[in-house]
């Protein structure tokens, strides 16, 4: 099985993290000991250093710097530019042509690892296995796989515009001209297993998540059980999740938060559940955050038991608050972590995460396509647990 670096649809973090300028100006005002330092420092850079630099890369990356010393990975500062990004995965669309690409690790090509059903880039032709070449007439390849994303995705703006591609298919290039799109990220899919078993996957909680849950929970509402995979799923938004779990939960406690202050605001579910099938919860390593939250949830209500390996164990919450705005937007924001969250039952998993009912591990050289004993034990398990009611 080939290792391939982490997939760009995914938004890294560029700068570090910290408090922006005009923050730090503010701070030295209300005279805040570490605004006053840090302006101060500034004042001294001002006065003497005789090179040229970027005033608002220094700005940025000091803000950035402040946000990192914190010490939370979670934190960080999204200057102009990389906050649009952020956002606009949150979101759950893009403006592009609807591929995933990698770098492949042994040839540093640029390596197209799915194509979205029906988007642009497959009506193209575009093909998984694909090697992306050119951009209009850029050549790009690893090095440049943030130069690529840049030419390929644009604002709104940009809709209907076309991208000039040159892709190689088994050692042969070919080009394709696609025309940019709106992209709603798939990130929920599902199937009925052995004629009775609903199963859905949700690959992570985004704006667009519960809209698809919806259709798919359609799709399996006459299952007699169900299995909700949330397996690599690392997270997202709590407003998608916390409808997801109306749906699959009656009126209860679905989590606690916890603030700097102390205080605690409990969050329930609204009491209109919609599957009401026995269930259980897939889960790993790779199940974080709100996926981590839905399945406490779930287990400590009742509702599931949980089957898989050990979750990863990331109870607290972050939220975006705007910093900067252009033309009554935000064009940059600081990411704080700013709450801790309790399992139902009071429980704190951070650093710890969550461990199942029935413990059940892939075989260690498992590739896609072959038998998922995890999901095999899921199914065997909700057939003895209907075998025992009898």
């Amino acid at each position: 099985m080939k290792r391939f670096k982490t997939p760009v649809r995914i938004i890294s973090t560029v700068l570090a993290t910290s408090l922006v300028w005009a923050g730090a100006v503010s701070c030295l005002y209300m005279k805040n000991p570490v605004g006053k330092k840090v302006g101060d420092a500034y004042d001294i850079i001002r006065k003497n250093f005789v090179l040229d630099y970027d005033e608002d890369f220094v700005k940025d990356y000091t803000i950035a710097s402040m946000v990192q010393a914190l010490g939370d990975r979670y934190s960080a500062f999204y200057p102009k530019g990389y906050y649009e990004k952020l956002d606009r995965n949150i979101q759950g669309h893009y403006y592009g042509i609807g591929v995933v690409v990698t770098v492949e690790s042994e040839t540093n090509e640029l390596l197209i690892t799915s194509v979205q059903e029906g988007a642009a880039a497959d009506r193209a032709g575009i093909k998984a296995g694909d090697i992306l070449v050119k951009v209009g007439s850029t050549e790009v390849n690893g090095d440049k796989l943030d130069e690529a994303v840049k030419l390929i995705q644009v604002d709104e703006k940009g809709l209907g515009t076309t991208v000039k591609l040159t892709l190689k298919r088994n050692g042969e290039e070919y080009k394709a001209d696609v025309v940019r799109e709106k992209i709603v990220s798939k990130t929920v899919e599902s199937k009925v297993i052995e004629g009775d078993i609903g199963y859905i996957k949700v690959h992570s909680f985004d704006n667009e998540t519960y809209g698809e849950f919806k259709e798919h929970a359609e799709k399996i509402k006459d299952a007699k059980y169900f299995i909700l995979d949330l397996r690599d799923n690392g997270g997202g938004t709590l407003y998608s999740m916390r409808n997801i779990a109306n749906m699959l939960l009656p009126k209860c406690t679905l989590t606690t938060f916890e603030y700097k202050d102390g205080k605690r605001t409990e969050i329930k579910t609204n009491g209109k559940q919609k599957i009401t099938a026995p269930m259980c919860v897939l889960v790993n390593g790779g199940s974080a955050s709100a996926s981590e939250l839905l399945t406490a949830a779930l287990h400590d209500n009742g509702r599931a038991a949980v089957i898989g390996e050990q979750t990863y164990g990331k109870a607290i919450a972050q939220v975006t608050i705007p910093f900067e705005y252009e033309n009554g937007k935000a064009v940059s924001a600081m990411y704080l972590t700013y709450a801790k969250y309790l399992t139902p039952s009071g429980e704190y998993i951070h650093g710890k995460g969550i461990t199942p009912d029935v413990i059940s591990s892939l075989p260690e050289n498992y590739e896609e396509g072959d038998e998922d004993t995890q999901l095999e034990t899921a199914i065997e398990y909700l057939r003895k647990e209907e075998t025992k009611k009898i």
